[in-house]
């Protein structure tokens, strides 16, 4: 998995970082923002793989509309994931409360964004996020840290 590596390029970073975990017993989706704004963090992040037709491929992020810090880490986020990944960029798109994502997203006080890494459902897109996985946690630690200055 990408996020424990994440963390633990952070770390190496110097950098205090958590990984919260969503499903059963831990309060579902609708209170993770609750939790993430208990500990106060300076942002907050979810990591996913994209699902589509076998086709599909790239890179995204997803921001709450209007979010300008979320834009911003988001946009350093997408230029980690495309260079280090070379697929294609599909941008950082913003989200209404309404649309996946959006509850998350409209509801974590610290900039946030929903990193979409690549598409599950393309085998070449997984083996290259699989193939450079440490690489590409290792260029996400340095966009977050960037992204905090």
């Amino acid at each position: 998995a990408l996020a424990p590596l994440v963390v633990d390029a952070l770390h190496k970073r110097g950098r205090t970082a958590a990984l919260m975990l969503r499903g059963p017993g831990k309060g579902g989706l609708s209170a993770l923002p609750s939790r993430i704004n208990s500990d106060n963090p300076r942002c907050a992040i979810e990591l996913h793989l994209n699902s589509g037709p076998p086709k599909a491929t790239g890179s995204e992020g997803l921001v709450a509309e209007g979010a300008v810090r979320g834009r911003a880490l988001a946009e350093k986020l997408q230029g980690a994931l495309t260079t280090t990944l070379s697929l294609p960029d599909r941008g950082v798109k913003g989200r209404p409360s309404s649309e996946r994502g959006g509850y998350f997203l409209h509801n974590t006080r610290c900039p946030a964004c929903i990193v979409e890494v690549a598409f599950i459902s393309n085998p070449a897109d997984m083996a290259m996020a699989t193939a450079k996985r440490e690489e590409l946690a290792a260029a996400l630690a340095d966009a977050i840290v960037e992204s905090l200055k």
